[in-house]
């Protein structure tokens, strides 16, 4: 009884220490498949200019909504609030679509052709909105939301032109 009793003992604690090493071996390779899954985003945000520049874009206008958000409710109570973030959205999205546009045209022969599209498809929609509002009334019930547009516009005006610029220098880091 008592030999049989020390064989099972012997047995369950081999077996626990082969439970233990397949347990550490199984974290160690979901660790590893993990750091190497960081490793290729890494890598691929390293290599993807318009991932970083499109980021920045966007952190640059969420940054100014979150400032504006609060004037935005003193000033206009919700209705202020949907009007900036509205203004924001529409010019931030075709911002995103220039930037697009310049970093698949970065061969110099199609750089100024990139940038008379990209202009284009940034202009295009707040100008529809603004020539759409004045047509349909006189613009004063529209004036905030007019005011926030033309903010907007300015800052990712400014914001993705210079991105822009960086994605078709080939020389120099991008959008870092």
């Amino acid at each position: 009884i008592c030999s049989s009793y020390a064989l099972d003992t012997h047995d369950a604690k081999d077996r626990s220490r082969e439970l233990q090493e397949f347990s550490f071996g199984k974290e160690r390779e979901e660790s590893e498949t993990v750091s190497r899954a960081a490793a290729n985003w890494t890598a691929y945000w390293r290599e993807n200019a318009f991932l970083r520049c499109a980021f920045w874009l966007t952190c640059a206008v969420g940054l100014l909504l979150g400032l504006l958000l609060p004037f935005a409710l003193w000033h206009g109570g919700t209705k202020g609030m949907m009007e900036a973030s509205a203004a924001a959205v529409i010019c931030l999205l075709p911002g995103l679509i220039a930037l697009r546009i310049t970093s698949y045209n970065t061969n110099s022969q199609q750089v100024f052709s990139a940038f008379l599209l990209s202009m284009g498809m940034r202009m295009s929609p707040p100008l529809v909105i603004c020539l759409a509002l004045s047509l349909r009334s006189t613009g004063e019930e529209y004036f905030s939301f007019i005011c926030y547009l033309l903010l907007f516009y300015m800052v990712t005006l400014a914001l993705e032109t210079y991105l822009s610029v960086r994605l078709i220098q080939p020389k120099r880091k991008v959008c870092t």
